[in-house]
């Protein structure tokens, strides 16, 4: 497998890299967007020792995008203060990710993107969907079915995860000039009118119907649910949370109970039927 050669502020994938000989594999598992108008999409992990492999959809866009030096990532509002969050890029202007996408648009015809984040102990996830750059109206199409997208997510790293595990050993060191600002991806705590409004909103317990039963989960419970429906493990979601290995397992059991449900994919499916993930 070839080195990517690094010229001071970008980067050039030889044509064997993983990420680029895995297009096709990427593109058949895509193919279920295009009734949708979805025309691209790429998975990214971004590690924070700098870090990085992708699964791009088009290999010119992905090569062009780390050939110009462009930032990995767009530079996040600070008011977007989350471990989960969908961004929709804007327009400011002097911004360098803006910059790669009017490339998109120009030369790919990808435009009009949503990305999702999630962020994890060591790295974080970016998934970025994209349509053609006249589609105006698939902004409207993302954000009314944002549980759909979430399950090609799921669906996607399935389907490849053999390959996500050779992925590990062919991540590629990322230039100062194109890392991301990290410290915007955090706890909310930077924002002091989200805090506030938080304190004002607080909720020890939920109360959800499904079905014919009416249950309610605490707020810890919910913070441990939140992680496992990101993909974490119970060891991870413990060490994430600062709880013991038990805790987790007791919390996870104690839904389960509520709801009559075996299936942890069942009870995260309930919590985001209801918005609380």
């Amino acid at each position: 497998m070839g080195k990517p050669f690094y010229i001071m502020s970008n980067v050039i994938l030889p044509k064997n890299h993983l990420s680029l000989t895995i297009s096709k594999d990427v593109a058949d598992i895509c193919d279920i967007l295009k009734p949708y108008s979805i025309e691209h999409f790429g998975y990214y992990r971004y590690f924070y020792n700098h870090s990085l492999y992708g699964f791009p959809l088009n290999n010119g866009l992905y090569n062009h995008h780390l050939e110009q030096g462009y930032p990995v990532i767009p530079q996040i509002p600070k008011e977007i203060d989350s471990n989960k969050f969908y961004y929709i890029p804007g327009f400011e202007k002097h911004d360098k990710y803006n910059q790669a996408l009017h490339d998109y648009r120009s030369f790919f015809n990808v435009g009009n993107c949503i990305l999702f984040f999630e962020k994890y102990a060591n790295y974080f996830d970016l998934y970025f969907f994209g349509a053609s750059q006249h589609d105006y109206g698939i902004i409207n199409f993302y954000l009314n079915n944002i549980e759909l997208l979430e399950k090609f997510k799921f669906y996607f790293k399935d389907k490849i995860k053999n390959e996500i595990a050779k992925a590990e050993k062919t991540k590629f060191f990322v230039p100062e000039s194109m890392r991301p600002s990290i410290e915007l991806c955090g706890s909310g705590d930077h924002d002091p009118r989200r805090k506030i409004l938080l304190e004002k909103m607080d909720t020890k317990r939920y109360t959800l119907n499904y079905n014919d039963t009416k249950a309610s989960i605490t707020k810890k419970e919910l913070a441990v649910l939140k992680q496992l429906s990101l993909g974490c493990t119970l060891k991870e979601t413990a060490k994430f949370l600062l709880l013991s290995h038990r805790t987790v397992e007791t919390y996870l059991n104690n839904t389960r109970r509520k709801f009559k449900l075996e299936n942890k994919t069942d009870i995260i499916r309930i919590l985001l039927e209801n918005n609380l993930l």
